[in-house]
């Protein structure tokens, strides 16, 4: 699964028990289970909502995401979150670039 699909299901299911729910298959699958503990599950549950940029923005348009903030630091996983999105933007930078430098675009 990668971050764009990842990105996809957040936008569909806001609620990490929805999310957990629809991610079951990947989160308990064996090859998850034995490179991920429960806690990194639980973590990575929740920082997926807050990953993209638009609901970033949304969140600071309306003042909350600086709870958000607060609540990741006190569980000690916003910097986790920080390097998330940070990969998830150069990503995006990087896929405008493939796009953009594709020969097939310039017919």
């Amino acid at each position: 699964m990668t971050v764009d699909s990842l990105r996809g299901i957040t936008a569909k299911y806001a609620t990490t028990n929805t999310l957990a729910s629809t991610l079951d298959p990947f989160l308990s699958a064996p090859l998850t289970t034995s490179h991920l503990q429960p806690s990194q599950i639980e973590n990575i549950l929740e920082i997926i909502p807050f990953v993209s940029w638009s609901t970033e923005k949304k969140l600071r348009q309306t003042g909350e995401w600086e709870k958000v903030e607060s609540d990741l630091q006190a569980k000690g996983i916003w910097e986790v979150l920080c390097c998330v999105q940070d990969a998830d933007r150069l990503d995006a930078i990087g896929a405008f670039g493939v796009s953009f430098n594709n020969p097939q675009n310039e017919r």
